[in-house]
């Protein structure tokens, strides 16, 4: 829809974002009052509206604060680079690039689920012209740099992420079908991540989970289905999910095996663990951790 592509376009610097860890400019860097601006605030986990204080320090005149949940926070979202992009696909071949060895070694450390937070940000209607500092503070204490926005003269409005389908024009902003809800649809949903480490790297691992029942839908979801497959199927008490390399070759790396359970789920607790060599000869010492967001 032309109204996501008009703000997933900012992919287009994600990897200078990534290389510099937090944007220390909004996206765009100079931006009339009311207008709604981006701004790339490192590789967030765990970063939510509910948890995040906006301050606005103008050129003149008192700093202006967004509440947690201030419906002028617009978003914030991951947003993921070209799957045939030089730096994803170089990188584990025999000619990575510099890009996706820093992203991976530094941004990420050794991760392959890449992406950049944005937030996006509706600026105040009544902000001086000159240059603003925003500031973010997040309660559970993630550290983001302030960047810096040109206020320039005049005034305008938020964007409202319209479209054009059938011959009307739909938007974030106005009701009538479809109801609309991005960009803040785009954000992530509760969800559990679950990583492994060990010592030795298996080819294969198979896990299991008991959760509440009838509590959510199971939703599995693998953040890199170049590098493994993931079959995996729930009875509505108990998730079963089943792991190999999508080459046949066994991952370089165990981070590889990370993957997420969505979909609502309660008391997801961890109930049986198998890893195998390629020749199918159990593998020791893999652990899993789980961890709620």
């Amino acid at each position: 829809m032309k109204a996501i592509g008009r703000y997933l376009g900012l992919i287009v610097f994600m990897v200078a974002a990534l290389n510099a860890c937090t944007g220390v400019k909004t996206f765009t860097t100079a931006a009339r009052p009311g207008e709604t601006v981006a701004l790339a605030i490192d590789r967030q986990t765990n970063l939510k509206r509910a948890n995040v204080t906006v301050t606005i320090t103008p050129a003149t005149g008192s700093p202006i604060v967004y509440a947690p949940l201030d419906p002028r926070v617009r978003s914030i979202l991951n947003l993921y680079p070209d799957p045939v992009s030089n730096a994803v696909v170089t990188q584990r071949t025999d000619t990575p690039t510099n890009t996706g060895t820093f992203i991976e070694t530094w941004a990420t450390e050794g991760d392959p689920d890449w992406w950049q937070t944005f937030m996006l940000l509706d600026l105040p209607a009544d902000i001086a012209p000159g240059i603003a500092t925003v500031s973010i503070s997040d309660s559970l204490g993630a550290i983001i740099a302030p960047a810096s926005v040109e206020i320039l003269t005049g005034t305008s409005t938020k964007n409202g992420f319209a479209f054009t389908k059938f011959g009307s024009t739909f938007s974030a902003d106005t009701a009538g079908p479809p109801v609309l809800h991005a960009p803040k649809d785009l954000e992530r949903s509760p969800h559990a991540v679950v990583d492994f480490t060990g010592n030795t790297i298996p080819h294969a691992v198979q896990i299991e989970f008991s959760h509440t029942p009838s509590v959510g839908a199971a939703y599995v979801v693998n953040p890199r289905g170049d590098l493994k497959n993931v079959t995996w199927s729930d009875d509505g008490s108990n998730l079963k999910v089943f792991i190999t390399p999508s080459t046949g070759l066994t991952t370089t790396q165990i981070k590889d095996f990370k993957f997420y359970v969505a979909g609502g789920l309660t008391g997801l607790s961890q109930t049986s663990l198998k890893a195998y060599d390629q020749l199918g000869v159990p593998v020791s010492g893999v652990t899993a951790t789980i961890t709620q967001h």
